[in-house]
């Protein structure tokens, strides 16, 4: 969009013009081939003739990573309303049993009906997507539904009609694809658009359609008519004739283990399920499969193919890696034979291409449609190939100043816009700019295009210039100025409603910890009819056979209990010892407490370095970011910024998953810091990160005069030598390096700021080295994983902390298989990555057979080309091979662990971690980090020996990693490393014992309380909860909500509610999502409003016990008991410290009785708030 302006331009010229008449006249079954243009021309080219049609477009490129370059490059020069959009190409192997990604399926579908309503879309998609088989079109129309209110609507057969077209029946709609059903409520989360539609029926007339957020589940608004498009790109309307043929099908060939596995997912397709394989089943579930050029008219649609030769080679390449892999599974014994082809084979793709209207850019082999035409050569048009800058400004602006004094029109594409401004300026060029706008939204084109002798600067990621003479036209981008190839980066995409990270919910046989209780095992939840009521409990079992059933109205009394690896002893129900365990581990934590603080306090009185408020460049710099920000980054880079301006040195612990932006933040604090004159020491634990950042500092700064370098061992020790020398002189900005920075010998001018990346690779004596240079110096800390003393310390407020909990916007779980080592499971991983056009690291720890490794992954996999890095290699060796392989020299990196810290590729999608079972769990964590860091689904292969025994501690660390594939599992993580390795080396044996006797929440709390305590000077008493049990039946019905797991939540958030707004909140919520309340529902709401009502009066019980309620605490003596037995009844018994209720004398029920002795308590102020006021 930002240069829609440069194409009324190509519409003048005459050789564009006559590519249009021949467009035109093209018929089908026709290709035109066009010579000549640049590959960055292409785009503009391209661009000119969509503009110029009304109808679809599909364009056709060899692989995923080609695909999305187009993409990217056709939405700079495209208005909004022709957007490109990128098939989601399978990243599987055909014949592979993987899970269905349900969010590509809908992404699919919204784009098969959009060809299908011929809308004037231009689609790009990669060659692998040619043969996929596809629902045929009439198929698509027959299972969409078009609701509108008032209209009648059988609840049963369109439910069952969603399910035969692959809808998923869950609890709670959170993703494309799913449905659920309460009652008259039926929730669906079509395809399209960013939210799920709720039907509301009255009967069999649907009374409402509302749209509703998938994060809140409350209505958005409402909709008089909505279309419901099929969730699935192949229906399973057939599913019954499919699992008659998979059921014919010889399974005597497949391993025990695999024939068991194959029987659940045939039941699993029975029900209506598919959770792995649609690929595979697809030539069975679609008796007359299509394809994506089946929705293309003919006659009307056009196709145009980029380098139609190099389309062919990767069609036919799928083939025989499709067919080799059959084979291998066949003989392995996990694929049964006779399993029909799931892919339409180059010859198919042929027979349908030769019908289309073609436009081939590149030339096209012998065999394919013969070509009408053949375009003369462009290169005379488009000029030489455009010089290559590489950060040499002044030569661009005498470049730039020649061309206008020529009549050129100059336009610079850059993401350092604002730079670039400046220099021009500052040499007498005054350009007319276009900067990013606020919010990160799209570069708004201009009104006229540009004109002769004018230069424009415009904001843009485009990825390649081009010239033209005959409209005297330069378009330079960052490739050509700076030197830097940007990835691809795509539209964003809708993602699913985001859960809180593994979030702990309660299973049966789990340990829990009850804060007045103990430690007790959860044993579920049990409906149990007490004084004639029926009510749900939460069954706790303690020591010695005791059980306590828990009113689900108290369930935030209890927390999932983390202990140090130490199976827990359960508590004595009823026994003085968890008071006494309290009591001990509260006098630890005090004392622990104060020594921190007095770290503190020390720190607090200290005067550091208080930096500036953020000049135009630090603004400058962060226009220049890629991507969107997550909140979590904006959270920490303002955090941190705020800390450098306050006059006390900073420390600061910025904690965020591998690959969430953490290195962002440092960047930005690092560049404030020498906005305002002074040094940055980054601190890293290894020579690879420290290149890694040396890279990426260099290539984010490039614009900006700041000096950059790297004190590593992969420097020559006279160049150590020269580099230290201009430290000291204060020459260097920006210093990286890894132990070697810590050495006497390296000194500083004016050094500012501190940052530590990878902190749990330190020693305290490494990190406190920094803090002796400089007294005042500000650190910035950056991990992971944080080591549990590190942890504990942020959550109890010693030490100030940022979390960045969100994932980048397109980042998706990696795919992790723990799983035995097998060479077509390797070969297969590795040959899936590189069709796609991606990288691999293969991770073997032991340098001493390293080369033996990789001569068996050359012999196993000689399509690919590998490169061998490990930390014993000569330094210039190890810079130079992992400049090849972030330039993709070559494809698989077969190294040690030295890649673990830091290192991020975006282009590596896969690890495959030989031997994981001799890893630790954090470094398998950190090894599966390096890959997912783009928006391409990311795999994981940890393999350990089938033929060597596992010890427990290595199964509980394959386990963990296999449990930890939320995004953001980082912390639990810490948390369970914690457990495996037992916590004496880290908090010392007597505070992993504290936390082993009342399990990590409470620990932290008890801490948190210790903290507060200690500032103010005063003990904190806890405020007490109230406990409400009282004989009325109080439930979320089952066939309310059926949900165990939601209704345990609702439980859980009742509980939780401390006002009356939080109250009618979660009223309105569950009226939105359920339909009206029932009787025991709208009962528990009145105990919740009860509940808060008490709290207000400071009573903190009211339970009933053998037919007599007791409320206490009040004054007695304020109240009059003759006044209440006269409202009430005789069962009314005040004495000094509560009012006793005798529910058989009553004249009201129980909930009229203790509404009125609270309004007495209230009216004659007999609270003991009152008292203590």
């Amino acid at each position: 969009m930002a240069f829609e302006n440069i194409i009324p331009l190509l519409h003048q010229e005459p050789d564009h013009r006559a590519l249009l008449d021949a467009i035109r006249r093209l018929k089908p079954g026709r290709v035109l081939e066009i010579e000549g243009p640049p590959t960055s021309a292409r785009l503009a080219i391209l661009a000119a003739l969509i503009a110029e049609v009304s109808h679809p477009v599909l364009i056709v490129t060899d692989r995923l990573d080609s695909a999305e370059e187009v993409t990217a490059g056709l939405a700079e020069y495209l208005p909004d309303d022709r957007d490109p959009t990128l098939w989601p190409v399978s990243e599987t192997l055909p014949y592979e049993l993987l899970p269905v990604d349900r969010s590509v399926s809908a992404l699919r579908v919204e784009l098969l009906a959009r060809l299908a309503r011929r809308e004037p879309v231009p689609i790009v998609a990669p060659a692998r997507a040619l043969t996929q088989l596809l629902s045929p079109p009439a198929d698509v129309s027959a299972q969409s539904w078009h609701l509108a209110v008032g209209e009648r609507l059988r609840s049963d057969a369109f439910v069952a009609s969603l399910l035969d077209a692959g809808y998923e029946m869950v609890p709670v709609v959170q993703a494309p694809g799913q449905v659920g059903r309460r009652g008259g409520i039926i929730d669906v989360f079509p395809p399209v658009g960013d939210h799920a539609l709720r039907i509301e029926l009255f009967g069999d007339e649907i009374d409402s359609l509302r749209l509703i957020d998938p994060n809140t589940q409350r209505s958005v608004r409402r909709v008089e008519h909505y279309d419901i498009l099929p969730p699935l790109e192949v229906s399973l309307a057939q599913r019954d004739a499919a699992l008659s043929a998979l059921r014919q099908m010889d399974t005597t060939t497949l391993r025990p283990e695999v024939a068991e596995e194959w029987e659940r997912s045939l039941q699993r397709l029975e029900r209506g399920q598919v959770t792995v394989g649609l690929e595979l089943l697809a030539p069975l579930l679609l008796p007359e499969p299509a394809s994506l050029l089946d929705y293309l008219t003919m006659g009307e649609h056009l196709l145009v193919v980029v380098e139609p030769a190099s389309v062919q080679l990767s069609i036919t390449q799928l083939e025989a890696q499709a067919e080799e892999l059959r084979d291998a599974l066949e003989d392995a014994g996990e694929l049964p034979s006779g399993m029909p082809r799931p892919y339409l084979d180059w010859q198919a793709v042929a027979d349908r291409l030769s019908g289309a209207r073609q436009i081939a850019f590149g030339p096209v082999p012998t065999h394919w449609s013969p070509p009408v035409a053949i375009i003369p050569d462009a290169r005379p048009v488009y000029g030489r190939e455009l010089p290559a800058y590489a950060g040499r400004l002044d030569a661009l602006v005498a470049d730039v100043r020649e061309r206008l004094a020529d009549g050129w029109a100059v336009i610079l594409a850059s993401e350092q816009s604002g730079r670039l401004t400046e220099v021009l300026e500052e040499h007498d060029i005054f350009p007319r700019t276009r900067k990013r706008p606020a919010g990160n939204g799209r570069i708004a084109p201009p009104p006229e295009p540009p004109t002769p002798g004018t230069v424009e600067v415009v904001y843009s990621r485009l990825n390649g210039g081009w010239e033209h003479g005959g409209i005297k036209v330069l378009l330079l981008t960052d490739r050509e100025m700076f030197g830097y190839r940007r990835v691809a980066a795509p539209a964003p995409r809708r993602r699913a409603a985001r859960r809180p990270p593994l979030l702990p919910s309660l299973t049966p046989g789990q340990y829990v910890v009850h804060v007045e209780h103990g430690i007790a095992r959860y044993g579920g939840l049990v409906t149990l009819e007490v004084s004639g009521v029926e009510r749900e409990y939460l069954l706790l079992e303690y020591a010695a056979n005791d059980r306590l059933y828990l009113p689900v109205d108290q369930i935030d009394r209890i927390t999932p209990y983390e202990g140090a690896g130490i199976e827990p002893k359960l508590t004595r129900l009823g026994s003085p010892e968890w008071a006494r365990v309290k009591q001990r581990v509260r006098r630890a934590v005090r004392e622990m407490a104060f020594e921190l603080l007095q770290l503190y306090a020390a720190r607090e009185a200290t005067e550091g370095v208080a930096f500036g408020p953020d000049t135009d460049w630090d603004r400058e710099l962060e226009e220049s970011f890629p991507y969107v920000e997550t909140p979590g980054q904006l959270q920490a880079i303002r955090e941190v910024k705020a800390d450098m301006e306050k006059p006390r040195p900073m420390d600061r612990l910025v904690c965020g998953d591998v690959g969430y932006g953490k290195t962002e933040v440092a960047l930005r604090a690092a560049f404030k810091a020498v906005n305002n004159g002074y040094q940055v020491a980054i601190l890293v634990p290894t020579t690879i990160l420290a290149l890694q950042h040396y890279h990426t500092f260099r290539s984010r700064l490039a614009p900006f005069p700041v000096r950059i370098e790297m004190l590593s061992r992969l420097r020559s020790r006279k160049e150590q030598t020269q580099i230290l020398q201009q430290l000291e002189r204060g020459e260097i900005d920006v210093i990286i390096g890894t132990h070697r920075l810590l050495q006497r010998d390296v000194r500083f001018k004016k050094l500012g700021l501190v940052i530590i990346d990878e902190e749990q690779r330190f020693g305290v004596a490494h990190k406190e080295h920094f803090k002796r240079l400089r007294t005042n110096v500000d650190v910035l800390t950056m991990t992971a994983t944080p080591i549990p003393r590190t942890l504990y310390m942020a959550l109890s407020g010693i030490r100030d902390l940022s979390v960045i909990t969100t994932p980048p916007q397109e980042r998706t779980p990696i795919r992790t298989f723990v799983t035995a080592s097998n060479d077509s499971l390797i070969r297969e991983a590795i040959l899936r990555e590189i069709s796609r056009g991606g990288q691999v690291y293969f991770v073997h720890n032991r340098v001493q057979s390293i080369y033996h490794v990789l001569e068996r992954l050359e012999k196993l996999v000689p399509e690919a080309r590998f490169g061998v890095g490990h930390g014993q290699m000569d330094e210039d060796e190890l810079e130079q091979l992992m400049l090849a392989f972030m330039q993709h020299e070559f494809d698989v990196l077969v190294c040690t662990t030295i890649i673990e810290s830091g290192v991020d590729i975006p282009n590596v999608n896969t690890i495959i971690i030989d031997r994981a079972h001799q890893l630790g769990l954090t470094q398998l964590y950190q090894l599966r980090g390096r890959v997912g860091r783009s928006h391409h689904r990311a795999y994981a292969y940890v393999l350990y020996d089938a033929n060597v025994p596992l010890s427990a501690e290595a199964v509980a660390r394959l386990e963990a990693i296999q449990e930890a594939t939320e995004l953001g599992a980082g912390f639990q993580i810490a948390l369970r490393d914690l457990e495996i390795r037992g916590a004496g080396n880290v908090l010392g044996p007597e505070q992993s014992g504290h936390v082993a006797a009342v399990g990590l929440d409470l620990y932290t709390r008890m801490l948190a309380t210790a903290v507060e305590e200690i500032k103010q000077g005063r003990p904190i008493e806890e405020p007490e909860a109230v406990t409400v049990d009282l004989p009325i039946e109080a439930t979320i019905p089952e066939s309310y909500v059926g949900d165990e797991g939601v209704r345990i939540d609702l439980y859980r958030r009742l509980a939780a509610v401390r006002t009356y707004a939080e109250l009618r909140d979660l009223q309105e919520e569950m009226i939105d999502r359920f339909g009206p309340m029932p009787d025991p529902l709208l009962r528990l709401v009145d105990l919740a409003r009860l509940r808060i009502r008490a709290n207000g009066l400071g009573i903190t019980s009211m339970v009933e016990r053998e037919g007599e309620v007791y409320i206490r605490p009040v004054l007695g003596s304020r109240l009059n008991q003759a006044q209440l037995r006269r409202e009430l009844g005789d069962g009314v018994y005040v004495t000094p410290n509560q009012v006793r209720l005798v529910l058989s004398r009553l004249r009201v029920n129980v909930r009229e009785a203790v509404q009125g002795v609270l309004d007495a308590v209230e009216e004659a102020d007999a609270t003991v708030l009152a008292a203590a006021g």
